[in-house]
């Protein structure tokens, strides 16, 4: 593939659809402690540390593509809302290792059947969603924003 060619075109195209459709998602989801939803950032550092126990901050930071002050930022609001703890390494007592908490854990459950919830409603089936396309893809996008 060359750059500038058509499947430059698709490919664009799908990024904007897949981005469209995410911001839909996030826009359909409280946090399990009934508060305000999760930052796009704290999402981000979340699903990080719930994918990758026991990783450091820079771990997470390097991960997700943020700078450590906004990953900083983000763990001590999750810290707060009891959704990450923080542990001392055994090898580096200067390193934290992060993990989810249960609640962390009940909190991406709940997340994930909304989601299922919700794009169902919006005319979801489950088959391979890179077979549906960008197309499908934008389809449910429009259909979470008429909601």
């Amino acid at each position: 593939m060359t750059p500038g060619t058509a499947d430059d075109e698709q490919l664009a195209d799908l990024a904007d659809a897949i981005t469209a459709l995410a911001h839909r998602l996030k826009n359909h989801c409280r946090a399990a402690d009934g508060g305000s939803p999760l930052t796009g950032t704290e999402i981000l550092v979340i699903r990080q540390v719930h994918g990758a126990p026991g990783a450091s901050p820079t771990d997470v930071a390097g991960a997700t593509g943020l700078s450590r002050s906004a990953t900083s930022t983000a763990l001590r609001t999750l810290e707060a809302r009891g959704l990450v703890r923080r542990e001392q390494s055994a090898q580096d007592a200067r390193t934290a290792r992060l993990h989810p908490t249960p609640a962390a854990d009940e909190n991406l459950r709940r997340v994930r059947a909304e989601w299922a919830g919700t794009l169902r409603r919006a005319g979801a089936v489950a088959t391979d969603p890179a077979a549906q396309g960008v197309d499908a893809l934008r389809a449910l996008a429009r259909a979470l924003s008429a909601r």
